[in-house]
């Protein structure tokens, strides 16, 4: 990881100059109600995030019968 490191040249102890939010998939599971349109679901998702000009989702899969399968479902 240090070659790596040493190999660019971005200041990567920076502060980035706007907030970055990260998500994850528990802002979808926590959603209660769901909209019956997608529209309504993508107004009511991006209404949940706080103001910043780069959101990033972070998603993921879970194979079937894996123990972060059953943890999931047991949520």
């Amino acid at each position: 990881m240090h070659c790596i490191e040493f190999l660019t040249e971005e200041d990567l102890t920076a502060l980035p100059e706007s907030p970055v939010h990260i998500t994850d998939y528990a802002l979808f599971e926590g959603m209660v109600h769901l909209p019956e349109t997608f529209d309504g679901f993508a107004s009511s998702v991006f209404s949940s995030l706080p103001a910043s000009e780069t959101v990033h989702f972070a998603t993921d899969t879970y194979l079937e019968n894996s123990v972060k399968q059953l943890e999931c479902k047991g949520r």
